[in-house]
């Protein structure tokens, strides 16, 4: 016996190469979609035995349907746009209706995604704290709104943190966002930080060596790179040059349940207290000491809370006017850090993004 919608699920997935989520597959049944018997199977957890029958399924509610899944919009003409509480998280109209617009900040859009640069000091996705700060998840959802009449179901693949400022990407459409967020998931995606820091006492002897490697290659300031409109793989090149080695330890919060904590002995973090351990690991390159900051490029492997800010702490260079990091912060300073360059592969197609020249002021 197999229940009936993880029947639909795996049959859907085999004979037409989507894999519905449970709630699609839930919207199919509702809408009279499937029948057993000659008879319409509504209830989503009924069982049967799939090796005496098999469900009928209507060719025309499950095209409907994938359409709806694909592209984040209904096929039904009286429901041809999404209204902003059908986005996976629910929109608060008047929020919606003050957000910030988003188009000046386009770096890349087609009709699968839209990479945007995020601005410090607006939140990537609203959160639970102040209930009138913008977001960019709002902004999206603005623009899709008034530029494409509609609001996907997609959204937000992933997130900055609020200081951070640099490349976020959205999905367009549910194929797009499954598939993207789950190579997130696998590790599959290449992202790359600058992260401006500054020396402390306890500063790393692997930052130590690494800077006097690079003052005898006589490498250009890191920004020169991103000015003159280099390509991703040239960026990619440059950045694979420079000295580097991998910090791969554990991290986890701090009691006070604030701060995060980096150490590559995890007796360390228990002895301190530290909760809920996690892998954490990211190759970082030496790029070069400019005016007192040290420029360092980060390739996180793992998706932690603050897994760069926490790492450059431990390492004696925290990111510069880090106001829970670092040791000094100017309240009109800005975060030290910027997510410059992103890689990734969607329905054959190579993304291969670079922060433009503007942002390197």
């Amino acid at each position: 016996m197999i229940r009936l919608d993880a029947y639909l699920q795996q049959f859907i997935t085999k004979e037409h190469g989507v894999e519905l989520s449970r709630t699609y597959v839930e919207k199919l049944l509702e809408m009279g979609g499937v029948k057993l018997n000659n008879e319409v199977i509504k209830k989503k957890g009924f069982k049967f035995n799939s090796d005496k029958i098999a469900p009928v399924i209507d060719e025309k509610a499950l095209e409907s349907i994938i359409i709806e899944y694909q592209t984040g919009k209904s096929d039904d003409s009286e429901a041809s746009s999404w209204s902003a509480s059908s986005m996976m998280t629910v929109l608060d109209p008047a929020k919606l209706e003050r957000a910030g617009d988003i188009s000046p900040h386009i770096v890349l859009e087609d009709d699968d995604i839209l990479v945007v640069y995020k601005p410090p000091g607006v939140l990537s996705h609203p959160g639970r704290g102040d209930q009138n700060r913008d977001s960019m998840v709002y902004q999206f959802a603005k623009y899709m709104e008034k530029i494409h009449k509609y609001i996907p179901r997609a959204g937000l693949l992933h997130r900055l943190d609020l200081d951070t400022r640099g490349l976020l990407v959205f999905a367009k459409n549910m194929e797009s966002y499954n598939i993207v967020k789950k190579a997130f998931e696998t590790r599959k995606i290449e992202k790359w930080y600058l992260a401006i820091t500054k020396a402390t006492p306890r500063l790393n002897n692997l930052i130590k060596n690494g800077l006097e490697k690079v003052h005898r290659k006589e490498l250009p300031h890191p920004y020169e790179m991103f000015r003159k409109a280099a390509g991703y793989d040239e960026i990619k090149a440059y950045m694979r040059s420079l000295p580097a080695f991998e910090l791969d330890g554990y991290i986890g919060k701090a009691r006070d349940g604030k701060k995060m904590y980096f150490s590559l002995d995890q007796q360390i973090l228990r002895r301190d207290r530290i909760s809920t351990m996690k892998n954490c690991d990211s190759t970082i390159a030496i790029a070069g000491e400019y005016n007192n900051d040290i420029f360092l490029f980060v390739q996180p492997h793992t998706g932690r809370t603050h897994q760069i800010r926490a790492q450059a702490a431990y390492l004696g260079a925290p990111v510069k006017n880090d106001r829970l990091y670092g040791k000094t912060y100017t309240p009109k300073g800005t975060l030290g850090l910027i997510a410059c360059a992103i890689s990734f592969s969607l329905k054959e197609k190579q993304y291969n993004i670079v922060l433009p020249p503007r942002y390197f002021s």
